[in-house]
């Protein structure tokens, strides 16, 4: 399955394209996939994030808050200093926060009581950061999965 496939599949099995989590999605991969746009010889990504939001039509602030959202599990977007960063993976549904609420999203359709226990319990279950429960349950509520 390519990963838009995935990313259709995944809207699907949630209800509608534009929930929050592939809205979500979708915009965060935007972000690193114009990062790496800007990759130069030695690996670094030379750009702003107000130059990246000017390129999505987004505030600063949305893609700060972004980049904090897709390093919630792991560091997939390094700063190096301001405007060069090192991207260390390309697919956030291959990798990351991301491929943790997908599989949390898919389990949670297999066994709906996933969707009753609590945060901590979730996070100690599957190895997860706490914030990482707490957004996908969150787009599970504004995805309406039944």
């Amino acid at each position: 399955m390519t990963k838009d496939e995935e990313i259709k599949y995944l809207a699907k099995i949630m209800g509608i394209e534009n929930n929050v989590f592939y809205v979500s999605l979708n915009k965060c991969q935007a972000i690193v996939d114009i990062m790496l746009e800007h990759k130069n010889k030695d690996g670094i990504c030379v750009i702003t994030q107000k130059e990246i939001a000017e390129k999505i039509s987004k505030k600063q602030r949305t893609i700060s808050k972004a980049i904090i959202t897709i390093n919630t599990e792991d560091n997939c977007i390094e700063m190096v200093s301001p405007g060069k960063y090192i991207v260390h993976y390309k697919d956030l549904l291959e990798h990351g926060t991301f491929l943790c609420i997908k599989n949390l999203i898919i389990d949670a359709i297999k066994e709906h009581q996933l969707l009753i226990e609590s945060d901590k319990s979730i996070a100690a279950k599957y190895g997860y950061k706490l914030r990482t429960v707490q957004m996908f349950k969150a787009y599970m509520k504004t995805g309406d999965v039944r």
